[in-house]
């Protein structure tokens, strides 16, 4: 290996500076939640059916209305998700949908209660406007102009980072699985390639349960170059892998480190691999077959505080 962990201190400076998601975000942000809409339906308030919301009956279909949807931001679909949403940046929702009627829906009344009280517009859908990006939504959606930033010189300050690299996560599944652990184990940003892989969709955050609002996400260009930035200012990489020798029960992790995780079928590209420090694997009874990627993720993860809370109790 190039490098050695002993020798390991600030690291050089990087003369790339990792891509901004907040310069992909901004144009995605509604300036005013009054805005007009095409063909823009009556809201909370204001011509109300007797439940207090109102029925779409826009002609565009589901397709228009989704059109609207995505031009204003995110698409959150679920319950779990939803709620966190409201609870971590209420005032980026823009506007509520629900499925039609909404009262016979456990969980959904909260939702319309929340955007009544907030003034904010909320929409009752029926089925085929739902199943026509989802097919297991819960009845909400939520339209949002905000999510978590990712803040490069922010995690290479810290003392103690952990980043995720996913090179060529397909499965939406997947990548939202990887999302929810990464909240809950204290993961301080995910990279993504731009190209051959999945992105944030409507199915990743639903499946996050709400991690999606916590953990920052950044899609690069070339995800070696945005993996070497990271090494530059003293960061360990070590990349998942079956070639490894090093079981990650044997490592002991660098208290700034980068995961790299390769994809479901072909594993890591060999732009990303040379960029690690060290390829680590999980034990396994039968090495024909293999962990699912976000069971591995969460594997790794784990043992990586795991040795860091040990340390803070000791």
């Amino acid at each position: 290996m190039s490098r050695n962990k002993g020798s390991k201190g600030g690291g050089g400076s990087s003369s790339r500076k990792i891509k901004s998601a907040a310069s992909r975000a901004a144009g995605l942000r509604a300036s005013k939640r009054d805005s007009s809409e095409p063909n823009s339906r009556s809201v909370v308030g204001n011509s109300r059916t007797s439940k207090g919301v109102v029925s779409s009956k826009s002609s565009r279909g589901a397709t228009g209305k989704l059109k609207d949807i995505s031009r204003l931001g995110r698409r959150v679909v679920g319950i779990h998700a939803c709620s966190e949403v409201i609870k971590v940046r209420p005032g980026a929702v823009h506007s509520v949908y629900l499925k039609k009627p909404y009262g016979s829906h456990k969980g959904l009344e909260y939702f319309y209660d929340w955007a009544k009280a907030n003034d904010v517009p909320c929409f009752e859908e029926n089925d085929a406007f739902f199943k026509s990006f989802m097919q297991v939504h819960q009845g909400v959606c939520l339209a949002v102009s905000e999510k978590p930033q990712f803040d490069f010189a922010q995690i290479v300050a810290k003392e103690k980072a952990l980043v995720l690299a996913l090179d060529g996560i397909e499965d939406p599944h997947n990548l939202g699985a990887m999302i929810r652990t990464s909240w809950l184990m204290g993961v301080d940003g995910i990279l993504l390639p731009e190209n051959r892989a999945t992105s944030l969709t409507s199915t990743s955050m639903k499946v996050a349960c709400g991690g999606a609002e916590h953990v920052p996400l950044s899609e690069e260009t070339n995800l070696a170059s945005s993996i070497k930035a990271f090494k530059a200012k003293g960061f360990w990489v070590y990349g998942l892998s079956h070639k490894a020798e090093q079981s990650v029960w044997d490592v002991e992790f660098n208290e700034k480190s980068v995961l790299v995780v390769g994809a479901e079928d072909n594993g890591m590209r060999l732009p990303v691999e040379r960029e690690c420090d060290m390829l680590i694997s999980l034990p396994q009874v039968d090495a024909s077959a293999s962990y699912n990627a976000s069971v591995a993720t969460a594997m790794v993860v784990s043992e990586y505080f795991r040795q860091f809370s040990k340390q803070s109790k000791d």
